[in-house]
């Protein structure tokens, strides 16, 4: 009895975890919490590395689970495998977005995305690509 109960747990366990990776494919967390979460006040957030026109880009998934609509701003950063961060936090860097209230949006590869990034304007080679990641992230609700 035990034992089939410690099976189900574990089937249930494996099973959640494979269908989150199925949804998720190829999308990785942007950490926006210390902790390391990637929602913050109702917005999901996530990136991908990927290329566009030839290009190696970063392209980003925001999801807001509110409500209501929100509009997301944040600067982007790139981390390099020399375990450097490298970000635009000017203000002419900062990016905005409104999200429709339970809609999940991504970067496409059109031109002048907010929610596609070059590396190239980073100044790196994918070979020097670790992960993406914000600062000031804010979102607003509207």
């Amino acid at each position: 009895m035990k034992r089939n109960l410690i099976t189900a747990f574990l089937a249930l366990f494996l099973f959640s975890f494979s269908a989150k990776a199925q949804i998720n494919s190829g999308w990785e967390q942007v950490f926006l919490t210390v902790s390391g979460g990637n929602i913050l006040d109702g917005v999901e957030a996530w990136y991908q590395q990927d290329t566009c026109d030839g290009a190696n880009v970063v392209y980003i998934r925001f999801v807001n689970t509110n409500p209501y609509s929100a509009q997301v701003s944040w600067n982007d950063g790139i981390f390099t495998q020399d375990e450097k961060w490298d970000w635009k936090l000017g203000t002419s860097d900062r990016k905005s977005v409104v999200i429709p209230a339970q809609v999940g949006i991504k970067g496409e590869c059109t031109p002048e995305n907010a929610l596609t990034i070059k590396l190239s304007d980073f100044g790196i080679a994918l070979s020097e690509f670790k992960r993406y990641g914000v600062q000031n992230f804010t979102v607003l609700g509207l």
